[in-house]
């Protein structure tokens, strides 16, 4: 059977948060085939909130200008936002949440080293 990442032909950074997300809810003895959608959606936003965290970083715009000339606070921080929550929302209904940093887990955590993966530079 295909997976659902080969279906929707999606790149190679989502292909592989999949199999990190994956591999942590077996480990955790959480993943179930029903689970796909969900691990799919979770590193798309993901991919995506990087991709806006380094575009909104290297612009350093905290503001953008209506048409009226007005300054507004930069959209950029909304969508990110938005999808952090997403992010957050996901995370908590595969069991991955980071409720479990909150609470004192290892250096070793998968969460806690998907979270450093992304913020590295490549």
């Amino acid at each position: 059977m295909k997976q659902l990442s080969e279906i929707l032909k999606t790149n190679k950074e989502v292909k592989n948060l999949i199999e990190f997300i994956t591999e942590i809810l077996k480990e955790r003895q959480l993943y179930t085939n029903a689970l796909d959608v969900l691990v799919y959606n979770t590193a798309c936003q993901l991919v995506t909130y990087n991709k806006l965290m380094r575009n909104y970083l290297k612009s350093k715009d905290t503001t953008a200008r209506n048409s009226d000339g007005t300054e507004k606070r930069n959209p950029t921080l909304m969508d990110m936002t938005q999808i952090a929550e997403t992010i957050r929302k996901n995370c908590k209904a595969l069991g991955i949440s980071y409720e479990s940093k909150a609470q004192g887990v290892t250096e070793n955590d998968p969460l806690s080293q998907l979270l450093e993966t992304m913020g590295d530079d490549d």
